[in-house]
């Protein structure tokens, strides 16, 4: 019987097509998708290198609808968050204006002291006033006010006095804002999702807004569905001191939610709804700014930040808003 032969041209051209498929697609994934460590002069100066400090960043360009990235000229940032920015608002080292100095570019800040990520009711929002401040609401606020004036009016009302001082002013800077010239989005909260046991349900397929994570996800989706032209960064909360029954100071992973969640899970759901369908961009602050070894040189009392820790923290996203403008080469 013969055995019919197979040209071996026939093998081996396919065969180069393949690898060549496979080759173009690790190229394309590793001009786009780069972890980091943080940039050069952070790194030696304001972390311990022996401590060998590692960090979980993943930064992202913006995607053209071609799914190529583009370079920016970033000169209008939009923040979002709780007490980091917040709190500082006003000061001469203040978050916003360190970022503003640093970039050249107008930061319009809508973080919101007292606020958190997770909605504690999404039956009914209202149980709970300052669910309006979580990030779903307030992008439904920056994109379609008409849809929640009211609800932002009642909650207004129900809070009274212990409504946060921002927020007529941040209403009014959102309802007078020019979408189409903001480049850049930033979210940044602390971990007072943590402290208030709130869900995480990172495994989640569906996003919620009475989770953490989730109610990240819906905010990133909404805010890249309609403001497609728009780069999109998150920071994690940085590491907080924790202390045992004798007021020593202790692992903060120790330390559990009623799920059984620790702080350093709370930090990382930031990047894990930054990379659930979303080209966002997600910097570690857990590991990779503020963690257990050099927490008490950039924090007042274990949890608010002094001035070299705001300092930290900018340098740590100006580098990432520059990454790609300068070619992903450490500065």
């Amino acid at each position: 019987m013969n055995k019919k032969h197979i040209p071996i041209i026939l093998i081996v051209i396919p065969a180069i097509v393949i690898v060549a498929l496979i080759i173009f697609a690790v190229l394309r994934i590793r001009a786009w998708i780069n972890p980091v460590k943080p940039p050069t002069e952070v790194y030696s100066q304001n972390i311990d290198a022996e401590l060998g400090v590692s960090t979980y960043d993943v930064i992202l360009p913006l995607m053209d609808e071609n799914g190529f990235g583009v370079k920016q000229d970033v000169k209008k940032i939009l923040v979002f968050g709780n007490d980091p920015f917040a709190s500082s608002r006003g000061d001469s080292d203040s978050m916003a204006l360190l970022l503003s100095e640093k970039t050249g570019a107008q930061v319009i800040n809508c973080a919101i002291s007292g606020s958190y990520m997770c909605e504690t009711s999404a039956d009914d929002i209202l149980s709970e006033p300052m669910n309006v401040f979580t990030p779903y609401y307030m992008s439904v606020l920056t994109l379609f006010p008409g849809e929640v004036n009211d609800t932002f009016d009642e909650a207004q009302a129900l809070l009274g006095e212990a409504l946060p001082p921002e927020f007529p002013d941040v209403r009014y800077a959102l309802a007078n804002l020019d979408l189409d010239s903001v480049d850049l989005i930033v979210f940044m909260y602390d971990l007072t999702d943590f402290y208030m046991d709130h869900p995480l349900s990172v495994g989640e397929i569906e996003a919620k807004e009475d989770t953490t994570s989730g109610n990240l996800r819906m905010a990133i989706n909404l805010f890249q569905k309609f403001m497609p032209g728009t780069r999109i960064i998150c920071m994690s909360p940085y590491y907080n001191e924790f202390k045992d029954a004798d007021g020593n100071p202790e692992s903060a992973e120790l330390h559990r939610t009623f799920e059984g969640q620790s702080p350093s899970d709370f930090a990382m759901s930031v990047g894990g709804a930054v990379q659930i369908h979303s080209t966002a961009s997600f910097i570690d602050n857990y590991f990779g700014s503020i963690n257990e070894e050099n927490y008490s040189k950039y924090l007042t009392d274990g949890v608010h930040l002094n001035s070299e820790g705001r300092h930290l923290l900018i340098d740590r996203l100006v580098y990432a808003i520059n990454y790609f403008n300068n070619s992903g080469e450490d500065e």
